[in-house]
């Protein structure tokens, strides 16, 4: 179970920091008209892998967490848990939202650059979970 966990949360947390270096300092470049245009499409092809990974990884740490019990395994589970909740809390709205072009150019700078500080917070959090569970295991 270890190792599936520990595979799991690292593809996550490779596929966030990925987004977060690549794909979001790309669409904070782009015009309104063009982000908007990438983002009908790319948008749902995004969720459609990161919903399952994500889904994945946090059930991985708290399945991990609750049959082995150690300290890494639960702090991991948590840590997972927090950038799960990140989506309820900040990016189901945006994201939304952004489906439905409802930000000017000046508003759409504004919104990317918040969500690009939550991005990069809920990949820390996942990267802190890998790291825990790779050295307290």
């Amino acid at each position: 179970m270890f190792e599936i966990t520990l595979i799991l949360v690292g593809l996550l947390a490779g596929s966030l920091l990925t987004e977060g270096m690549v794909l979001v300092p790309f669409w904070r470049g782009l015009p309104a008209a063009k982000f908007y245009d990438l983002h009908g499409s790319g948008g749902p092809r995004l969720f459609r892998y990161f919903a399952p990974l994500t889904t994945l990884a946090v059930m991985a740490s708290m399945a991990l967490a609750i049959l082995d019990g150690r300290p890494a395994s639960w702090t991991a589970a948590l840590l997972c848990g927090l950038a799960l909740a990140s989506f309820f809390v900040f990016f189901r709205t945006i994201n939304n939202r952004l489906s439905t072009h409802a930000y000017n150019d000046q508003e759409l700078i504004a919104v990317l650059r918040q969500w690009s500080i939550w991005h990069h917070a809920r990949t820390v959090l996942v990267i802190l979970a890998f790291g825990v569970l790779a050295l307290g295991h």
